[in-house]
Parts: C-alpha cells; sequence; structure tokens
C-alpha cells in the first residue's frame, strides 16, 4: 500500500505547476484549440483555492471556527480499520459478506458515506491554517491512502462488480470525493493509482447503457440521469480530474457539457431528449417533470457559482454565462423565497426533508456571494445588496462559517461591512409569478404571499423517492400555502407540518374518501419491485410510482399586471389511466373528478369549485384550508356559520399571540362548512423513512381544519374567499366593502369580478363557456379589465383559442385576429409556441356603422301584411310568408347594414311579385279550348275573332295555355331562386 505514497513536498498541495502525469481522456469530443497551459494553471489554481481557501484568508479569525471544524472531522474520521473486514467506519458496512443482510441501495449508500468521510480526512491534511492542527499530518496522509488503496482494490476496481444499488452513487456521489482526494494529495498519489481512479471512475459513467457500450466512459447528453444539476456534478467531478491527471481536453469538454445547463429549454425544440433545466417563464425541471427549484435548482445554482469561479481570469469565462444566471437570480429564486423561505411547492421529494425553507436559502446566500465576485458594476451592486436583504431576517440565520469555501465566508463578510452596499430587496411585494412550465402560481402582496401547486400530463403530481415524501399524494392536486409577513415560516409549514397534517385535507385539495397507504406498506420496500421493468430507478418505476405525471391536460394561469386566474382539472395518475397493462398486484387509485380556479386578487383570493363528483360515487372531502399552530396556542375561531342570516358567512382564524396570522373567510354557497380543532402528533420518519437517530422527532401541532363534506353521487360545487390577516372586525369591515360578485361557477366556466378593481377572470374548462358578453370557444383562461385582456392555454397545445364578445372591436395591439358579424366581434388568439405564457391584447370599439334607410322595406311589409292567404295559393303565400318573416327581423335588428336591408327588401317584393290566384273552375266545352285569346287579333289561321275584356296577367277561363312555356319558367323561376339564395343579386 505505501508504494503508492511520494515524498511529501511542504506546501506541495498549494503548487499549481505540475503536469507531469500522462493525460487520459475517454470520449472527449475534441482536441483542437485545447486549454493552453497557462489557463489550465489559472483553473487549477481557482479550484484548488476554492476547496482549501490559502493560508492568508484561513489564518483570518473570521475562519477560525471552519478551520477548527475542519480539523476536528479530520481527526474523527480518521481510518483505522481491520482490512480482513468490510468496512472502514464501525457501522458504514460495505458488503453482506460478514452476516449482514441490507439492500444494495444501503450498501452503495455506505460506500458513498464512506468516501465522504475519507474526503474530510483529506481536507484537513491540505487545508493550511495555524487553526487546523490537522494540516499535512503525515500519519493520517498514510492512514488516508490506504484506505483509498483499501477501497479501490475490493469495491471501485472490478466494474462488472460495481454499479449495484442507487446509480448516484457510482457516477456523482463517489467520484465527487474522490476525483477532489485525486487533485489535493496528487504530489503524494502514484501516478498509476490517479490514472486507474480516472478509469475506473470513467467505466461507471454509464446512465443507462449496458457494459460494453461506445458510451460508457463520458458525458452522455443523451442519457436521463446526465441532465440539469446531475449533469454539473459529473461536469465538475472531470474538471477535477483532468486537472488531477494534466487532460486539458477532458476539461475542456466537461465545461463545455456543463454550458449545456445553462440552455433555456424550449418545450417545441428538446434537445437530447432533455427537459431538465430552466424555463423561460423561469420554471426550473428535473428528473424529467418535477418543479424542483428548491432542491436541485439550488444545486445548479451553487455549481454554476463554482464553475465561474473556475474560469474566472481566463477566456473561458463569458459574460453570457453571468448573464444567464443573473437572470435566474430574479426570476427563479427570487420569487419563491418568501421573505428568506423557500416555497413547498418546488422542492419534490425535499418538502420532506428535516432542513427547512430558511435551510434552504442559506444555502443559496453562499451560491451569490460567490457569484457576485465574478460580476462588476450595477449587476454586483444589485445582488450584493441582495445578498445584505437576506442576511437581514432574522430567521434565515445566515452564517458563513458554514460556507463551503473560505473564500465565500471571506466575501461574505466584506459585503456586510461594506457601507455603500444597502439592504434591498429586488423584488416588489406586489406582483404575481406564472411558472405556468411546471404547473405553479406564486401571489406576492405587501402582507402575505400565496403559492399553489398544480400538476397535468406535463408535471408530476408530487416525487416519491428513495423512502422520502411517503404520504405526497395530494401534493399537486392544487394544494396550496399561505405565507403571511413578519412570521417564522416553520410555525406555519416545513417538516412539523408535513409529520402532522393529515395528508388527505392538504388546503385546497379534493380528496375520496378512502385511506391510501404508501409505498412502503403496499409492498414492503422503498420501491415496486417486479423485473425486469421495475427495478429501482427505472423509466417504469419513475413513471408509475417515484414521480408520476397526472392524466388531465388543463392546467395553467392568465396574468393581467400583477393579477391573476389560475385553473385545473383534477387528473389521475399515470398508473390509473395504463392500469390494464400494468402487473396484476400494482396497486392504482381513482381520483376524484373536480374543476378548480383560484383568482388572485390585492385584499383577497377567490376560491371556485365545479363539477366535482366522483365516478364511482364514493363521497368526498374539499379542504378550504387547515393551519397549523404550536401546541396549546391560543387560537380562536369567529364565524356566523350556525347563525340565521341572509348576511354572507364568514369564519375568522384569529391567533391571540400574533395576530400577523389571522386569516378570515367569506363563503358565497350554502355548502355546510366543517369546523374541526384538534392535537395530532406524528414522526418525522412518518413521511421519510431514512429518518432514523436522533434526527428522527416526534411532534405535536394543534390544527385548525376547514372542510366540506361532498357527496360522490351528485355534482356540487364551492365557492369562497381567503382574506389574509383579518379579525372578525376587519373582515365585517371587507364584507360590507361588497368586493367579490361570483359571476358564474359550472361545469364549463369559473368566473369572478372584483368590484373595486374592475376586473374579471374567467376560467374557461370547456369551450361552450357563456358570461355576460363573452362567449368561449376554447378552452382557456382569461382576465380581463374593460377592453385589455390576458388569454393563456392552460393545455399548452392550441393553436389558436378563440372567444366571442358583444359589440364591435378591432385589435389594437396583440397577436390576435378579429372579425366582426353585426353586433359581435370573434376574437382569435395565436397561442401556438407560446408555452403557457399569458398573451397580452387591447381590444380598440369601432364606431357604430351608419343606420340603414329601411323606409323601402317598411313599406313592403306593410303591404304584405295587409294581403291575405285566401286569396292566393298556398305555396305562393307560403313564401310570402317566409320573407315577411325575414324582413321584420332585419328591421328589428338596430345593426342591419344597408346592404341587408336592400337584399331583404328585394326578396320580399319578388315574393310579392310571384303570388298567384287560385285558377277558376272549368266551364267550356272541349271546343271552347281551341278558341285564341286575343284582341283584334287573327288566329293562326288568320281569321279575325271576337274581343274579350280579361285581367291583365289571368288567363281567361277556357284560353288555351302553353304548357311547355309554363314548365320552362317554373325552371326559370327556380333557378332564379337558387341564384338568390347563393348570392346572386336581385333586381330592383
Amino acid at each position: 500500500m505505501n508504494s503508492l505514497k511520494k515524498a511529501v513536498v511542504a506546501g506541495a498541495l498549494l503548487a499549481i505547476g505540475f503536469f507531469g502525469a500522462a493525460p487520459h481522456t475517454v470520449g472527449a469530443a475534441t482536441t483542437d484549440a485545447v486549454i493552453s497551459t497557462q489557463e489550465m494553471a489559472q483553473i487549477k489554481a481557482n479550484q484548488i483555492e476554492y476547496l482549501i481557501g490559502n493560508e492568508t484568508m484561513n489564518d483570518d479569525p473570521i475562519n477560525q471556527a471552519k478551520m477548527t471544524s475542519i480539523a476536528k472531522a479530520g481527526q474523527t474520521n480518521l481510518p483505522d480499520f481491520d482490512h480482513a473486514g468490510n468496512t472502514i467506519y464501525a457501522g458504514v458496512v460495505l458488503d453482506n459478506s460478514q452476516g449482514t443482510n441490507l439492500t444494495v441501495a444501503d450498501l452503495s449508500a455506505n460506500l458513498g458515506t464512506t468516501y465522504t468521510k475519507l474526503y474530510s480526512v483529506a481536507l484537513a491534511i491540505a487545508t493550511p491554517s495555524k487553526y487546523n492542527t490537522m494540516y499535512q499530518n503525515a500519519a493520517a496522509k498514510t492512514a488516508l491512502i490506504d484506505a483509498l488503496q483499501w477501497l479501490q482494490t475490493k469495491y471501485l476496481q472490478d466494474t462488472t462488480k460495481g454499479y449495484y444499488g442507487n446509480w448516484y452513487q457510482w457516477e456523482i456521489g463517489v467520484p465527487t470525493s474522490l476525483s477532489r482526494m485525486l487533485l489535493l494529495l496528487h504530489d503524494d498519489l502514484d501516478p498509476a493509482f490517479i490514472d486507474t481512479s480516472i478509469k475506473t471512475m470513467d467505466a461507471y459513467l454509464r446512465g443507462d447503457e449496458k457494459p460494453g457500450s461506445p458510451k460508457i466512459g463520458d458525458v452522455n447528453l443523451d442519457a436521463r440521469q446526465h441532465t440539469g444539476a446531475n449533469l454539473a456534478d459529473i461536469t465538475l467531478n472531470r474538471i477535477c480530474q483532468g486537472l488531477a491527471n494534466n487532460d486539458a481536453p477532458r476539461v475542456k469538454k466537461a465545461i463545455a457539457d456543463f454550458k449545456t445547463c445553462l440552455a433555456v429549454i424550449d418545450p417545441d425544440n428538446i434537445q437530447h431528449g432533455v427537459t431538465d433545466g430552466f424555463y423561460e417563464d423561469g420554471s426550473f425541471i428535473q428528473h424529467s417533470t418535477v418543479a424542483y427549484t428548491g432542491s436541485y435548482g439550488i444545486v445548479l445554482l451553487g455549481r454554476t457559482g463554482q464553475l465561474t469561479t473556475l474560469l474566472k481570469g481566463t477566456s473561458l469565462q463569458s459574460q453570457t454565462l453571468l448573464n444567464t444566471v443573473n437572470n435566474w437570480i430574479y426570476n427563479s429564486f427570487a420569487p419563491l423565497m418568501y421573505e428568506g423561505y423557500m416555497m413547498e411547492i418546488v422542492k419534490g421529494r425535499g418538502i420532506s426533508r428535516t432542513g427547512s425553507g430558511y435551510t434552504d436559502s442559506a444555502s443559496i446566500v453562499e451560491s451569490l456571494v460567490q457569484l457576485s465576485t465574478a460580476m462588476s458594476g450595477d449587476a454586483q451592486h444589485k445582488l450584493q445588496s441582495y445578498i445584505k436583504y437576506l442576511s437581514s431576517i432574522p430567521q434565515l440565520k445566515v452564517n458563513s462559517s458554514n460556507f463551503g469555501s473560505r473564500g465565500n465566508t471571506m466575501a461574505f463578510n466584506a459585503i456586510m461591512k461594506d457601507p455603500n452596499v444597502s439592504s434591498t430587496n429586488p423584488l416588489t411585494n406586489d406582483q404575481y409569478y406564472a411558472f405556468n412550465l411546471m404547473d405553479k402560481s406564486v401571489l406576492i402582496r405587501p402582507n402575505y404571499g400565496f403559492a399553489i401547486s398544480r400538476s397535468s400530463n406535463r408535471v408530476s403530481k408530487y416525487e416519491y423517492m428513495s423512502g422520502e415524501n411517503l404520504k405526497s399524494w395530494y401534493q399537486g392536486d392544487g394544494a396550496f400555502y399561505l405565507y403571511q409577513d413578519g412570521i417564522d415560516q416553520t410555525k406555519a409549514f416545513g417538516i412539523d407540518y408535513q409529520a402532522t397534517v393529515d395528508p388527505n385535507k392538504l388546503p385546497g385539495v379534493t380528496t375520496v374518501n378512502e385511506k391510501r397507504k404508501t409505498i412502503p406498506e403496499l409492498y414492503g420496500g422503498d420501491f415496486y419491485s417486479h423485473e425486469p421493468d421495475f427495478e429501482s430507478g427505472s423509466v417504469t418505476q419513475n413513471t408509475y410510482v417515484y414521480f408520476p405525471l397526472g392524466t388531465n391536460d388543463y392546467s395553467g394561469s392568465a396574468q393581467l399586471d400583477q393579477y391573476a386566474a389560475a385553473g385545473m382539472q383534477l387528473g389521475d395518475e399515470q398508473s390509473y389511466a395504463d392500469k390494464d397493462k400494468l402487473p396484476a398486484d400494482f396497486v392504482v387509485f381513482k381520483n376524484a373528478e373536480a374543476n378548480k380556479a383560484w383568482f388572485m386578487f390585492d385584499n383577497e383570493i377567490v376560491v371556485l369549485g365545479s363539477n366535482v363528483h366522483d365516478i364511482n360515487g364514493r363521497a368526498m372531502t374539499t379542504t378550504i384550508d387547515n393551519k397549523m399552530f404550536d401546541a396549546g396556542e391560543n387560537v380562536t375561531v369567529n364565524s356566523n356559520l350556525d347563525k340565521a342570516t341572509a348576511a354572507k358567512k364568514w369564519l375568522t382564524i384569529e391567533d391571540n399571540a400574533d395576530s400577523k396570522r389571522n386569516v378570515g373567510y367569506v363563503f358565497y354557497d350554502n355548502n355546510k362548512v366543517n369546523v374541526l380543532q384538534e392535537s395530532r402528533t406524528g414522526k418525522y420518519s412518518d413521511v421519510r423513512n431514512k429518518t432514523t437517530g436522533s434526527a428522527d422527532k416526534t411532534v405535536t401541532k394543534d390544527y385548525v381544519t376547514l372542510t366540506y363534506q361532498q357527496p360522490g353521487n351528485t355534482t356540487s360545487s364551492y365557492a369562497y374567499s381567503i382574506v389574509p390577516s383579518k379579525n372578525a372586525d376587519q373582515l365585517h369591515d371587507y364584507i360590507d366593502q361588497n368586493n367579490v360578485t361570483i359571476l358564474k361557477n359550472t361545469a364549463d366556466v369559473s368566473a369572478v369580478q372584483e368590484n373595486s378593481l374592475g376586473l374579471k377572470g374567467y376560467v374557461f374548462f370547456t369551450a361552450k363557456g357563456q358570461v355576460d358578453d363573452v362567449q368561449s370557444h376554447s378552452r382557456m383562461i382569461m382576465m380581463r379589465k374593460g377592453n385589455d385582456f390576458s388569454i393563456q392555454d392552460p393545455t399548452n397545445k392550441q393553436a389558436t383559442v378563440a372567444f366571442t364578445l358583444k359589440g364591435r372591436y378591432a385589435v389594437a395591439q396583440g397577436d390576435a385576429q378579429a372579425i366582426v358579424q353585426g353586433n359581435a366581434t370573434t376574437v382569435t388568439v395565436n397561442t401556438a409556441a407560446k408555452h403557457g405564457v399569458s398573451q397580452h391584447l387591447t381590444l380598440t370599439p369601432l364606431a357604430a356603422p351608419k343606420a340603414a334607410d329601411k323606409t323601402k322595406l317598411q313599406a313592403l311589409v306593410n303591404q304584405s301584411k295587409a294581403l291575405k292567404a285566401a286569396d292566393y295559393t298556398a305555396a305562393s303565400f307560403a313564401a310570402l310568408t317566409t320573407a315577411l318573416k325575414a324582413s321584420e327581423t332585419v328591421l328589428a335588428d338596430p345593426a342591419a347594414t344597408q346592404g341587408t336591408v336592400n337584399q331583404t327588401a328585394n326578396q320580399l317584393q319578388k315574393a310579392i311579385n310571384g303570388l298567384q290566384k287560385p285558377a277558376a273552375a272549368k266551364t267550356g266545352t272541349a271546343s271552347n279550348a281551341s278558341q285564341a285569346k286575343t284582341t283584334g287579333k287573327t288566329t293562326n289561321h288568320g281569321k279575325k275573332v271576337s274581343q274579350h275584356k280579361t285581367k291583365k296577367g289571368l288567363p281567361n277561363t277556357g284560353s288555351v295555355i302553353n304548357h311547355a312555356l309554363i314548365a320552362g319558367g317554373a325552371v326559370l323561376l327556380v333557378l332564379g331562386g337558387f341564384a338568390l339564395f347563393n348570392g346572386g343579386k336581385p333586381t330592383n
């Protein structure tokens, strides 16, 4: 083992000029324009300083606590083990050869833990500081290198036996620790060990490829694991490896691969099948379909900060990189950090972790500090002002001694001491954020924040994985969270909430009254095992167990300025839709059916539900709200629910210890509101079975739960407002203002008017919705103020959406077309490739057309009405009656054009002209029929006949009628009518 150890050169770890080992690159894309020796040296110096700082900064009293902590961790984790055993650290078993019976997932996790502990030893050895008693400890170095060789030989080197359990440990976990150690211990390691270690890590870089595939050994941009935050981790490890082995092509390609994470995801132009990353509306997706800004997004932000540090001082640093991450900060992260608390709606399975939303944000602060050091000018000042604002939030508790980098600790404290940097929140407290591409909504107001978690066939209903977030079933079914100003948000949410809340009664959700079981309860393990398709981490496991999509396509929101309407239709998990093709023992669940809509204004959020039913007839519960308080907290519920009154029903939940937590509710329907005050007890391990030992806790909390109970065999609806920060008296004053009018709440449309703002919101669930002067022709969401509209396609698949508006309008602004017909305008809005972004348009009224002259038509109508049916043939009078009715309709239409009036008059005149008298009875002999009808004329025989007076236009009794002529006339009449009804011009 000791043959690996080279002579120790004092301070060698701080040197940046070693490049003695032969390069080894697997799968590098190109070797042209290789990074220069000078820039490789700069990148290496930057990386080492990021990991261990330097003597000057480490000896600063600011870093004393950190240095002491590093030394303590290194000393604690010194390897001292039985080489014939199966562990380096007690309890961290690496195989089952000595009587244990751990799963392969447990064994792979233990391998990752072992390398993490060893890295803490390497960090202590390499970090120069007078406060670090472990610095360059020769005995520790020998023990560490011995342990690394033992692990390499016994658990890593045979790559046909490795790669069991969780892929993460083999492709990211172990390489993160090992790659850094290769760099920090470079001068003490045999080059052959470095080379072998890198080749071994390459062999485990597989994605879904099987051994022998030529795609193994480098980043595979087509692999579902090599995306987003995971790709950032993998590429940073490969940069470390390239620096340790003087492999410039590896470093260059790793940087290029990392930068693919910076591209904005275009849903219409997916590259390499990758949907993980940031979207144009600020959304962030990881695991293909999970809203994940608050976990994997944080990781990617931090890794990007590291990349800017590595590239500092080189030509590889770019303004594009800095501009991209700057956009992430203000459009993706800041809106989700309510007063420094990362919201629950974007944390995936991390929602059940014991760290709070403040813990999440504290890690973001370090990333922001690191990014600010790469910026300059106004961008740097704005970011540093935001850092100072976040650090001023008492609950956030930013402790720079916990930062991973000593350089970041120094930079943070410099920002805090700089009098030229103000404490400024860059966002206003009066805004709506439409994260429609991850089915989330965030409303920010001066005294509260409100967040909605929706889902669809594009975004997962929840994420459960690896024993975390066990009871997550309804987190994407419209669950909402009310964050109130100036309070500790962990008093309302966080791990205590997840452990104690009834998971079937999350605020805003509608569920059938049926008990569900967790995955371990159903299948006896952390996943559904059914070989060969259902392996841990397989595509099928992801699709049906870990993060299932919904079956509903309707989920979105339309934003008009700082106001919005949002809507969704409940869907089932994908497994229910595919139940017939799944194994017989796979348990599927049928969800309730409901339309849900939210209208977000200033003082209130109006919540509507419609078409609530269950196709299986099960009773249902809709949770109005479910508020958590500390056990024994003095909370009062006031209401008029039990009083017989014609006034609006209302209720307040009032925290007598902290009035900022007060909430009022106004009810607009006759549904019975059920109020339950109870104490609930739970354990952290109830919602994440990975929490054990001292990390597990039993907590008891008090709840006020408001619900509607709904029968499943009939269709029902509901309508109420949430009015934050109101006690009973304040809510009475609010109700007296009569701000809200429910315009309609049916299966077709939910619509609300905010009277004081002059705003209307419409959620059209079908193409048949009609409210006041608006008729929908598409499924869409609309906000409206006067003639200003915001339109959104909640399905993200319609090329256009359309509606008809009473009145005559033209499109003054917006990507839309308007067609006027009479006194109605049909507006068609282009929504193709808009990716769920609200489309704003302004309509302008058209001048009323000049009133048509109806004098002639009126006279003809009067003439027609004076005629009697008995005087004419039934057919000719029927034609007159039809023309008369059409004429009366046009007379009554004030918007009828002159052309329409004229055409109608011509048709009526023709009908009058076409009236025929009934024929008289026959009286002559057969010979009379040969007499000609003439006056002073000769017959065909040239003989004079007597004159007879006849009525004009009518044949004399007994006159000869040319039947051929009549038949021809009939044909002409029919053809003339055909021409008339097909656009032919009538004669005057």
